[in-house]
């Protein structure tokens, strides 16, 4: 680092003697860079003694400011290790846990089971059941508009703390997925009653998308008859045919409110995946492509009395 790399503005400067002038005239013509004859002179050819040019690169440098990735990039120098740091930097980097953006070091909150939620999503928490029932009638009211999805059935709403619903549904506590924007939910179907169990806390898009999935398992515990599909459909292959189509209805369900940001993020993501919901998420995909405008969507698997597939 140089004395010269530092830009000071409003600084007023002593006014220069004919001398210095032509001294920076010939400098000018010379073949030094342009900030070491211009940075901090203002075409003038004294230098402030205002200014501690070099107690400043000392302080700078005492607390890591010097050879920097910037300096060293214009320098060309170091620059494998330049982006290695940059993947470290990526990698220590704070995402939320919900949509994704990254997040300040102090604005954001830590879930018990380790998750991030950045501020905006704090702000959009579903904070009542009975607000989180409202947009569970919405998205019932939109599923039969999209896809024909009709839920003849009534659907009731548990909301409890993340907590107790993990014991309840026997997750293990410190379990979280980082590959979904969707909160912990469950679709169950008792005595032909249907009912979702939510944890409370969520964003409202995370919600929305939630209730997508588990309405499509609902959906199917109401339209399909398991005894005779699965005869047609190997043990194997039941979990890809479950939650690929819920995984469908989830995003295609997102794009066509509008929400193609979380759409395309929750697609990402689902596309990436090894385990049943990606796999099967790009069965149905490929058999019923997705609509990624705001219309309804052509073809859907929402086909009662059989299974999409076999």
């Amino acid at each position: 680092m140089h004395d010269e790399d530092f830009m000071v503005e409003n600084e007023i400067l002593p006014e220069a003697d004919p001398q210095s002038a032509e001294q920076s005239a010939v400098a000018e013509k010379g073949d030094l860079p342009y900030h070491e004859r211009y940075y901090l002179r203002y075409h003038e050819g004294k230098r402030s003694t205002a200014l501690d040019l070099s107690g400043t690169k000392g302080f700078l440098q005492e607390i890591g400011f010097d050879g920097g990735e910037l300096r060293q990039a214009r320098e060309e120098k170091n620059c494998a290790e330049i982006f290695r740091m940059a993947e470290r930097d990526r990698a220590n980097q704070l995402y939320c846990s919900y949509c994704g953006a990254e997040i300040s070091c102090v604005e954001f909150y830590r879930m018990p089971d380790g998750r991030l939620r950045c501020t905006t999503c704090s702000n959009t928490i579903v904070k009542s059941k009975s607000e989180a029932e409202d947009l569970c009638q919405r998205v019932i009211a939109n599923m039969d508009n999209f896809f024909g999805a009709a839920l003849d059935s009534p659907v009731s709403i548990e909301v409890m703390e993340e907590r107790k619903m993990k014991k309840k549904l026997g997750v293990p506590l410190g379990l979280w997925d980082d590959q979904s924007i969707l909160i912990l939910g469950a679709a169950v179907c008792k005595k032909k009653k249907y009912s979702i169990l939510l944890e409370n806390g969520a964003p409202r898009i995370s919600l929305i998308a939630t209730f997508a999935h588990e309405l499509t398992h609902i959906w199917q515990y109401m339209h399909w008859d398991n005894r005779q599909n699965f005869k047609l459909c190997p043990q194997s292959n039941r979990l890809l045919v479950y939650e690929g189509m819920a995984k469908w209805a989830e995003i295609q369900y997102l794009y066509l409110v509008g929400e193609t940001s979380a759409a395309k993020r929750e697609e990402y993501l689902t596309l990436n995946r090894q385990d049943e919901y990606g796999l099967g998420f790009r069965l149905y995909e490929e058999r019923f492509p997705l609509s990624r405008e705001v219309m309804v969507c052509p073809e859907t698997p929402f086909t009662p009395d059989r299974y999409p597939f076999e």
